[in-house]
């Protein structure tokens, strides 16, 4: 609720970035209810796994001198299941208990397209198990070639499910 200076509630909108992307819906003046019916879609690339994971939602109450945030969704692009619409209504953390309710379709990257060229190797790219074991790894790889760094990396999202393992106490 936001009393304000001429006893009015809440002027939401609502704020999604991905990464370094921005963008926002209209204010709705005087409502707690809002639903936003137009500017209300969204489009972002998400090409980077490491700066893009997160579709970061914020319901912001407009004011005359500052914005106060209403509170904040952080929802992790990789559990958005690919090919249609999902559909989400969630609480807002950092909030007075207020929810939003949205749909997410993530689009499915398009397949390569056939080239007219052999493909060639450009690098290797090597990862030990203790990098990655038993939390998984994120991050970048240098591509080697010939034992040499070449100029290409390779960005690397391993995860991890360990399923259990069973050891042999008495050893080999």
């Amino acid at each position: 609720r936001d009393p304000g200076v001429m006893g009015d509630v809440s002027d939401p909108y609502v704020t999604a970035q991905v990464g370094e992307m921005l963008q926002q819906t209209p204010t709705i003046n005087n409502d707690l209810n809002p639903v936003w019916k137009e500017r209300n879609q969204f489009a972002f690339n998400v090409l980077d796994h490491q700066m893009d994971r997160y579709l970061y939602l914020e319901v912001m109450n407009s004011n005359m001198m500052r914005d106060d945030s209403l509170g904040k969704i952080k929802l992790d692009t990789r559990s958005i299941e690919a090919g249609h619409w999902n559909h989400y209504r969630l609480k807002l953390d950092e909030g007075q208990g207020g929810e939003l309710e949205f749909d997410v379709y993530m689009k499915p990257a398009e397949p390569c397209k056939p080239h007219g060229h052999k493909d060639e190797l450009i690098g290797r790219a090597e990862v030990g198990m203790s990098q990655f074991y038993p939390h998984g790894f994120e991050g970048t790889v240098p591509l080697f070639l010939e034992e040499k760094a070449t100029q290409g990396v390779l960005d690397v999202f391993i995860e991890v499910h360990p399923q259990g393992v069973k050891l042999d106490p008495k050893g080999p």
